[in-house]
């Protein structure tokens, strides 16, 4: 019986000092411990009991993250306007037409960056546009490009004598002032050409996202006011869009308008019943010359069309004339039948 007591009492005095140490294990640490709960070990189960984002956190990281790419994003932009601008003055500037394979090629990478109209035909001395305005997509649509100074325009150049004749005046809405190009003697086909820079605008960065085509930076509708002054103004042209491939820059022909108008608004495609021609359905044996030719609204030919002379401010267009300074289109319109307008093009062959 004394064995068996004292091996009782040996158990229980192991088990008082393991309870005591339990105890001494989960009470919290007094003034003098070391150990606090910052210098614990960050384990999984502690990540769980971090304190939560206060309100206003989440929005200010998100904001600051939105900053970063859009700062990102703006000098992408700007380096490609560099490169573009270094291009054009060391004159790398190529054409194409739409549906090309360079063009299909181009669309695989940027968006076009800007969209200009140029000059088809050879002018006297050179060009000068009052104003262009450019419209994505169909002309009902009415997405019109804003100008300058909310977009920067683009040019082939400008005169030394006509230091104001900048290209902004050509987008700036107003056609009491003009763009001069830089031409001297005349500009060759293509040779002078105006525009914006659509890289800054929403469209060409929706442009790039998942799902979307260049469609949305396409223009198919424009208006233009040229001079009416047969030494500064073009019978024939064309819209382009410009894209930058690494060095040069691309010009790509979208339309062609070959009766383009001075001296007055046109919008290309023209509105219904605006435009009418005389054409001739046969053969001539030399240059056709027509003296003068009148349209009227009624069929017994009373009530002219415009006011009297109108047309030959400005208004007329024609397929081009050989000797544009002595007889060019307005002599067809100016009420004299002693002035005419020749034709432009070589003799016929039977």
């Amino acid at each position: 019986w004394l064995r068996l007591l004292l091996v009782l009492c040996i158990l229980v005095q192991l088990a008082v000092a393991a309870a005591q140490e339990l105890a001494a294990n989960d009470a919290p640490a007094g003034e003098g411990s070391v150990a606090s709960a910052e210098d614990a070990p960050l384990t999984a189960a502690s990540k769980t009991t971090l304190p939560l984002p206060e309100e206003g956190e989440e929005e200010e990281d998100e904001a600051v993250g939105a900053a970063a790419a859009a700062e990102e994003w703006d000098y992408g932009v700007a380096r490609l306007r560099r490169l573009s601008d270094e291009a054009l003055e060391a004159g790398r500037v190529v054409h194409t037409e739409a549906g090309s394979e360079v063009h299909r090629r181009l669309q695989t990478d940027l968006p076009p960056i800007k969209v200009v109209i140029t000059n088809l035909a050879p002018t006297v001395e050179t060009w000068r546009v009052f104003e262009v305005q450019f419209l994505f997509g169909q002309c009902f649509e009415e997405r019109q490009i804003p100008g300058y100074p909310t977009h920067s325009a683009y040019a082939s150049g400008t005169r030394p004598e006509d230091p104001d004749d900048i290209p902004e005046l050509a987008t700036d809405g107003s056609t009491w002032s003009k763009y001069t190009a830089q031409c001297f003697g005349g500009c060759k086909v293509q040779e002078a050409f105006v525009g914006l820079d659509i890289s800054s605008t929403p469209e060409w960065k929706l442009a790039q996202e998942p799902n979307k085509t260049f469609e949305e930076v396409r223009v198919r509708c424009l208006r233009f006011f040229q001079s009416k002054d047969y030494r500064y103004m073009t019978e024939k042209i064309a819209l382009q869009e410009v894209y930058y491939s690494n060095p040069d820059l691309v010009h790509v022909t979208l339309e062609e308008y070959h009766d383009a108008a001075g001296g007055m608004w046109s919008r290309r495609p023209a509105y219904k019943h605006t435009l009418w021609r005389v054409t001739n359905l046969a053969l001539t044996a030399a240059f056709w010359q027509v003296s003068e030719v009148r349209f009227y609204q009624d069929e017994l030919c009373m009530e002219e069309v415009g006011p009297v002379g109108s047309i030959a401010e400005g208004g007329s267009t024609c397929s081009g004339s050989s000797m544009l300074a002595t007889n060019g289109k307005v002599n067809a319109f100016d009420r004299d039948d002693e002035t005419y307008w020749i034709a432009e093009g070589a003799y016929p062959l039977p």
